[in-house]
């Protein structure tokens, strides 16, 4: 009989530290005011030190992380063609399951026009190439997991020196 307990205490124990080894952040990005569900984010969980993991959401919005590591965290929302959403930081206590449901705004990229050479408008350089970022971020992802298949094009446009395009 008591060989029976020990065993069973000694399951229990091993089953609590591989749990303790692993903490959970789960959730669902939702957008404000509509309340509808955002397919297709990538959530990236961030540590002061930079980026940990990265996931994309459902189609109900929903995402799961596992983490290594207890600390402090925050979760960044990336869409392509969106502003990018910040969440509040949060610990993450060894072993925990911590759920965090996001709200992001729908707040389009405003990209340059007409592309030209002016100092002022770095920012809007600077802006596309943030968008640039998340599309090769949410490929990188997709391309490693095997999830999505898709065909690269190249086009190429001529332009003269007006910035017609050239007959042809």
């Amino acid at each position: 009989m008591k060989t029976t307990h020990l065993v069973f205490l000694l399951s229990f124990v091993a089953a609590a530290g591989s749990a303790a080894g692993q903490q959970v952040v789960h959730g669902t990005v939702t957008e404000r005011g509509s309340g509808q569900s955002i397919e297709g984010a990538m959530v990236v969980l961030l540590r002061g030190d930079g980026l940990v993991a990265r996931v994309l959401s459902a189609a109900d919005g929903s995402f799961t992380m596992t983490v290594r590591q207890p600390g402090r965290y925050e979760l960044r929302i990336d869409r392509i063609g969106y502003s990018s959403t910040l969440s509040e930081a949060f610990d993450l206590p060894p072993g925990a399951r911590v759920v965090r449901n996001l709200l992001t705004e729908v707040r389009p990229v405003d990209g340059p026009g007409r592309c030209q050479l002016r100092p002022e408008r770095g920012l809007a350089t600077a802006t596309v190439w943030e968008e640039v970022r998340k599309a090769l971020a949410a490929a990188t992802w997709t391309t490693e997991r095997e999830l999505y298949r898709f065909a690269w094009f190249r086009y190429v446009r001529e332009l003269d020196a007006q910035g017609a395009t050239s007959p042809g």
